[in-house]
């Protein structure tokens, strides 16, 4: 019984003891290395500079056109305005989606109107910066431009085809 206490013991200590010591060695620092200022951090002014940039910020209304759809909990278009038609086997008649009863105080309406004026906004801070691009040629920016005005223009008609007349923000309110 001796026997397999030490061998266990002796198990421990070299298996569990090397990972422990490395860990312990690769984590341990001085104190200057936390005192260092972030060297990367991103804002209106270091941000858009460069047509990289302007890249990645316009994918910003395409990716809320994602979100759109595909809202990871089940809100959003699909339940809001797609599923409920004619054509869908209504399931349950207490739900109010199910027997067409909708009201303003609905979450899917409420999450498709927020959702669609969060792409609004993500194109206007692609227009209002992109004057402001020093590093960029300035024949790509009418590209960047067109773009954001279209995903501009595409979350308006959702808007104004599903709730009518509404507000139309033309710059990030400020």
């Amino acid at each position: 019984m001796k026997f397999i206490a030490k061998n266990i013991a002796k198990k421990l200590a070299t298996t569990g003891g090397v990972p422990l010591l490395l860990v312990l060695s690769l984590t341990m620092c001085s104190e200057d290395v936390l005192d260092k200022q972030p060297l990367g951090t991103l804002t209106d002014e270091t941000f858009y500079k460069t047509e990289k940039d302007f890249d990645a910020a316009t994918l910003a209304p395409y990716s809320t056109m994602l979100n759109l759809t595909y809202e990871q909990f089940g809100a959003g278009l699909w339940n809001g305005f797609l599923k409920p038609d004619d054509d869908v086997q209504h399931r349950d008649p207490n739900d109010a989606m199910d027997v067409f009863n909708w009201t303003p105080g609905n979450n899917n309406f409420g999450w498709v109107w927020a959702n669609a004026y969060k792409g609004v906004a993500r194109a206007n801070t692609v227009l209002d910066q992109l004057p402001k691009a020093d590093k960029m040629d300035a024949a790509k920016k009418p590209r960047y431009e067109a773009e954001a005005k279209f995903m501009r223009a595409w979350w308006y008609f959702l808007l104004a085809t599903n709730w009518g007349d509404v507000p139309i923000l033309t710059s990030v309110p400020g």
